[in-house]
């Protein structure tokens, strides 16, 4: 395995058309829209025409509630101003990768972005042997994007823990996962775990993580004090990862079997049960007050919602073509869906449960999370 610290620095940009900057070649940004199709507000306004650009960022950096997006096609991230429903940063992430998930610090300063040599947007079954991976790591408020890892291994996203101070990377072609200083880059301590890990989350709380193993479909629980695996859970078909949700639970697609496995906050070494969501799952949060669970399923183009406590479907909400990655805005009134085939961000009030409008951005988008930066 090979992990290299500090590499080259890219910066965003905020201007009308492409650009280069340091010598690296930076894109063109486009505002976002209403939808004006028959899933919207009846007072948003019809799209006319070509969408404006989205003119100079502001000197003061990112505003502090901003919405992020890994495009896997285009090797970049999109910064969307959840206010105006516009991109107002392309970010690059690692030409001829593909960028997945992110992973926020507890300050919510920086965000960990997973960028593998393998398109998972396919899934994440048989991607071959020999993959390799970038973590980079994005400054959330002056959009800076920095290498920092290179990994021999399919590294699907990569996790702050102990309060930050450690990232952890699974090592899919190797069957371990790997940690390192998060400032010097220094390898400090790895751990075997099951076949073919894909991604590590840490629990709410950070004493443990959970590593979904795709080639067993099993996932570790690793105790991050002891540093040692203190449980092996069972679940369905082709973990992917494993979701921190907001009522502490965490949910696990398992994108072959269709399933999403349930683990409790009160029991976090157990599977609770087992929920079948009649597709191949992408991600799944809690709404923000804990009371429903929204699924995407992928191969279905629809957002399966379930009542958080009895796990009863209450409704299968359209969804545009592939979605993917799911966040909500902290008030719980919006949520952001990525469509991986149409290229979009799909806007959904929570409320209601109906779709309000979508925000075009790079190929292929994939992982999204909504930073809001307190205290600022």
């Amino acid at each position: 395995m090979r992990l290299i610290f500090g590499s080259a620095l890219f910066a965003l940009v905020g201007c009308h058309e492409s650009a280069e900057h340091d010598g690296h070649p930076l894109d063109a940004n486009h505002g976002g829209h209403i939808d004006s199709g028959p899933q919207a507000d009846a007072g948003a306004q019809a799209d006319a025409g070509p969408r404006p650009d989205s003119g100079p960022l502001p000197e003061e950096g990112l505003p502090r509630d901003a919405i992020f997006v890994a495009n896997g096609g285009s090797a970049s991230v999109s910064v969307i101003d959840p206010e105006s429903l516009e991109v107002i940063a392309i970010l690059e992430a690692g030409a001829g990768l593909h960028p997945h998930h992110f992973s926020l610090s507890p300050d919510s300063s920086r965000l960990l972005l997973s960028a593998t040599s393998a398109d998972l947007a396919a899934g994440h079954a048989g991607h071959g042997a020999a993959g390799t991976a970038a973590i980079f790591l994005v400054n959330t408020r002056s959009g800076e994007v920095s290498r920092v890892v290179d990994v021999d291994a399919t590294a699907h996203n990569g996790a702050f823990v102990e309060g930050g101070a450690t990232v952890v990377v699974a090592m899919s072609e190797h069957g371990m996962i790997q940690a390192f200083d998060a400032a010097s880059g220094d390898e400090t301590w790895f751990l075997p775990v099951g076949e073919a890990p894909l991604e590590v989350t840490p629990s709410l709380d950070g004493a443990l993580l959970y590593v979904a193993n795709s080639g067993d479909d099993t996932v570790s629980v690793v105790d991050l004090m002891t540093r040692e695996i203190t449980a092996t859970l069972r679940v369905s078909e082709l973990p992917v990862a494993a979701w921190a949700a907001t009522n502490g639970n965490l949910y696990v697609s398992c994108e072959a079997g269709g399933a999403v496995a349930v683990i409790s906050d009160d029991a976090p070494t157990e599977v609770a049960t087992t929920i079948d969501v009649g597709g191949a799952p992408g991600q799944a949060y809690t709404t923000p007050d804990g009371a429903e669970l929204w699924v995407a399923i992928e191969n279905r183009g629809v957002i399966a919602v379930f009542d958080a406590t009895d796990h009863a479907l209450i409704e299968e909400l359209p969804a545009g073509t592939k979605p993917h990655g799911l966040t909500f805005e902290p008030s719980g009134e919006r949520a952001f869906v990525t469509d991986e085939e149409a290229d979009v961000v799909l806007v959904f009030d929570v409320a209601r449960r109906t779709q309000i409008g979508e925000i075009p951005v790079g190929t292929a988008p994939n992982g999204i999370v909504w930073v809001s930066r307190e205290g600022e």
